[in-house]
């Protein structure tokens, strides 16, 4: 469908091509809406093309990784008609004309705005993480894992991706260290267990990376030790899982966002802002699943669908 043609002719615009988004342009299809797909990558999919783990807890599928889950969902779609616009980002939002602006220019006009935009990996933010990415500090163990093969290695987290990456690691890697902030981890009973039966992996608590450093590949990590001191550790591979912070900047000063930037919604996934939805993990802080995601999606359009009929 020509995007030049239908601009001010959607019911909905959904912010985000994630599961959450697909199942929402999914869902606008099938209730009748017309609706626009808007999202800055090259491709739909947002998270699953991280996942690189089987995915078994979605109900009635057993995926080897994100990209199968990817792949099934975009057959899913096939046969919808909803409008996509890949490669663009979107700026910023009027709520009081439901209009969205692109970075080139463009506005684009619906009766209401869907934002599945969901979230991004946090960093450290501290010097060599940027420089020395794909040079020693890996975007996966899981993916990644024949590059820690006969290597020392470092994994900065304390929750469950922390703790599952230096695991896998641990089968590959001569000694895993797993650095944590913290005097605990947050990771669930099975992963903790895991890891202290594990005699390859050394846990390093109470202590923040300061940098990464090398020549031209990673060679060491400094950290700082809440008892004082710090510690340089020899390793050649590193991965970061801190986290992640939600893609909420769009709805920021224009819905209600909690402590966390989270965007906050009623159980129909309105936010705050008059014709504005959220949906998926950029509104779930508590359970980002993808399950969560494609629920959500149902409820914030047909929310929308009924909304639409009553001023028809």
């Amino acid at each position: 469908m020509d995007i030049d043609d239908k601009l001010s002719q959607f019911d909905v615009v959904i912010i985000g091509g994630g599961p959450a988004g697909m199942a929402a342009a999914l869902w606008s299809d099938e209730l009748g809406l017309n609706s626009c797909v808007i999202d800055s990558a090259s491709n739909f999919g947002g998270q699953l093309h991280w996942i690189y783990n089987p995915i078994t807890n979605y109900l009635g599928t057993n995926l080897e990784n994100g990209e199968a889950g990817f792949r099934d969902f975009s057959k899913s779609l096939s046969r919808r008609n909803f409008t996509q616009m890949l490669g663009c980002l979107a700026t910023s939002v009027d709520v009081a004309i439901g209009n969205v602006l692109l970075d080139d220019g463009r506005e684009i006009h619906a009766r209401a705005i869907v934002v599945a935009t969901g979230v991004r990996r946090r960093t450290l933010g501290v010097p060599g993480e940027v420089e020395f990415n794909g040079k020693g500090i890996l975007d996966s163990g899981s993916r990644d894992k024949s590059e820690a093969s006969g290597r020392r290695a470092a994994v900065v987290g304390g929750g469950d991706a922390a703790l599952e990456n230096a695991l896998i690691l641990a089968d590959h890697a001569d000694k895993v260290y797993l650095v944590h902030r913290g005097d605990r981890f947050s990771a669930r009973e099975k992963f903790t267990k895991a890891v202290k039966r594990n005699g390859r992996i050394e846990v390093v608590l109470n202590a923040r990376v300061r940098e990464f450093g090398g020549s031209s590949d990673l060679e060491f990590v400094d950290i700082e030790l809440a008892s004082g001191g710090s510690s340089r550790i020899a390793i050649e591979s590193a991965v970061v899982r801190i986290g992640v912070q939600p893609n909420s900047g769009l709805l920021r000063g224009i819905a209600d966002l909690d402590a966390a930037g989270y965007i906050n919604v009623d159980r129909e996934c309105r936010t705050s802002a008059q014709g504005v939805f959220a949906i998926g993990d950029v509104a779930n802080p508590v359970s980002p699943t993808i399950s969560t995601a494609t629920g959500s999606a149902s409820s914030a359009i047909k929310c929308i669908a009924g909304s639409v009929r009553k001023t028809e």
